[in-house]
């Protein structure tokens, strides 16, 4: 594997950047020995972990890299630097495990504290509606009763001038067969009083059937 001064050769993430040798005065190339390659592609995926954006494959990019290091890395300090960068890396890894852990515990919590904010509004809701329908339906009881007692006192009331309606009646009659053949005012009285009586009681039935309707 051979990499430019100018950084120019193959990308950690695949593919290659080419340029143009005729633009390009005294290219020097140097050898990157095989583990020290796969190093610094450990070292750049470890670098993209803790992002929460595919930090699972990070962690087992950066793993695999530093294993194939370690396998070509020669005895020596650089192996002991690998096995620590590979071993703080895996550390790392169940501290991203917990930490998700915790983040998952956290939206939870939140999603539920959510529900229970919502559900407890809702309640309310409900609750007022229903204490707001027992106060039209107590309203309407008290309507209802009320009409109720306003049709039977009519009722009583036009019971109370049918009988007067009635001796009166007896009383003209009466007067009527007394005073055939000589009409006097007072007749005359009682007739238009029974009259006026009758049109009242009349009106009052009227009424009452309009209140009962209703």
């Amino acid at each position: 594997m051979y990499v430019d001064r100018l950084g120019k050769g193959e990308r950690l993430g695949g593919g290659e950047i080419g340029y143009d040798k005729n633009l390009v005065q005294d290219l020097k190339r140097y050898e990157v020995p095989r583990y020290a390659y796969h190093e610094s592609v450990g070292d750049y995926w470890a670098a993209k972990a803790w992002d929460f954006e595919d930090d699972q494959i990070d962690f087992i990019k950066a793993r695999k890299a530093y294993q194939v290091a370690l396998s070509h890395s020669p005895s020596g300090t650089s192996k002991e630097r690998l096995q620590t960068k590979h071993d703080n890396m895996l550390k790392e890894r169940d501290e991203w495990q917990r930490e998700a852990i915790r983040r998952q515990e956290l939206l939870k919590a939140e999603e539920e504290a959510k529900n229970a904010r919502l559900q407890k509004e809702l309640t309310q809701r409900e609750l007022a509606a229903l204490k707001e329908l027992s106060g039209v339906k107590e309203e309407l009881q008290t309507t209802m009763d009320r009409l109720r007692n306003d049709i039977a006192a009519l009722g009583r009331e036009i019971r109370s001038i049918n009988r007067a309606l009635k001796d009166m009646e007896e009383d003209i009659e009466d007067l009527e067969a007394r005073w055939r053949r000589r009409p006097t005012v007072l007749i005359y009285d009682l007739r238009r009083s029974h009259d006026s009586l009758r049109h009242r009681l009349d009106e009052m039935e009227r009424e009452m059937r309009r209140d009962q309707t209703r």
